[in-house]
């Protein structure tokens, strides 16, 4: 998705909010749990219930790690979501071919280090940032 450079997504036509809802319902149900317990050291987003005016967050909104560090995204809400870092061609994505299912998760090992903004491309209001370290997490 281009952001047209102002560094946030545009907001999905209707024809795309289409096919991701009826992906969603299709292989909602396709993507698997993920073992948080494997090669290296992992650290965990919750993709939780929220109060207020947006209904999903990521919690925590920022998290900071080393590089090498496996970062699991588990999805504790009643609906499917993705993890897309931001820009043309982001540096990870979750994808919306395989959603991440209520009560499944994602991951991803990060192997470079940098400020990388996320967001879900089913609920573009749910944003988060990595911030990932040379040297020993903050």
């Amino acid at each position: 998705m281009r952001d047209g450079g102002s560094g946030c997504p545009r907001p999905l036509t209707a024809k795309t909010l289409l096919i991701v809802v009826l992906l969603s319902v299709g292989v909602g149900g396709c993507s698997q749990p993920t073992n948080a317990g494997s090669a290296g050291a992992g650290r965990s987003v919750t993709i939780r219930h929220q109060s207020g005016h947006d209904p999903f967050g990521f919690a925590p909104k920022t998290l900071t790690v080393a590089v090498g560090t496996r970062v699991v995204w588990r999805n504790r809400t009643s609906q499917p979501h993705t993890v897309t870092a931001s820009g043309d061609h982001p540096y990870f994505s979750s994808g919306v071919k395989t959603l991440i299912a209520p009560g499944h998760s994602w991951s991803f090992t990060l192997k470079k280090p940098g400020r990388y903004p996320y967001y879900c491309i089913v609920h573009p209001f749910m944003k988060g940032t990595i911030v990932v370290r040379a040297g020993k997490p903050a």
